[in-house]
């Protein structure tokens, strides 16, 4: 029933990016990835919607209890990688020190992809332990402070909805 719903993704995109039911439709299809045999297909729905799907993804990425869910973490900070839009280079760069080391690869991955750099550090690199790691992410914050106002943000961050747990709001520690 979920991917017989398609056709409302054209209407919760016209909605805007910090819109609770386009973050509910996001959270549905990720819960989806990695319980079904149609997992490709759910990651597949939610690369359809593009850029819109990038602040669920990151909201649910950063979200604490998402953490025993390591596998749907991974794919949604993959997904991540390939469709995050610039106005997340700061909650990416957030990201790095993500205890999970996959994490830390996409996180950089999109990175790169956005900005062309690497601050010394090939994203594969950020597998190693974090201690080898923290200079980059100094550097990362260091040209994210000069260089922010280069990439502005679309819409307000500040108005995303609260967080979602199965179906219910939470309250986000970011908000």
């Amino acid at each position: 029933p979920l991917l017989d719903a398609r056709w409302i993704h054209p209407l919760l995109i016209k909605k805007g990016h910090a819109d609770p039911e386009l973050h509910a439709r996001v959270d549905l299809l990720l819960a989806r990835v990695g319980q079904s045999k149609m997992s490709l297909l759910y990651e597949q729905e939610i690369r359809g919607l593009g850029e819109y799907a990038a602040l669920p993804l990151l909201r649910y990425v950063q979200f604490p209890l998402s953490k025993p869910n390591a596998a749907q973490r991974r794919a949604a900070m993959r997904i991540l990688a390939d469709i995050a839009p610039t106005w997340a280079i700061g909650d990416l760069i957030a990201i790095l020190p993500d205890e999970d080391g996959e994490i830390r690869v996409d996180a950089a991955r999109a990175l790169e992809r956005l900005t062309g750099l690497t601050m010394g550090r090939p994203s594969d690199d950020w597998r190693k332990p974090w201690d080898e790691c923290e200079k980059s992410h100094r550097r990362w914050e260091s040209w994210w402070e000069g260089n922010r106002s280069r990439f502005p943000a679309p819409f307000r961050q500040a108005s995303a909805p609260p967080l979602r747990k199965a179906g219910r709001p939470v309250r986000s520690h970011t908000a």
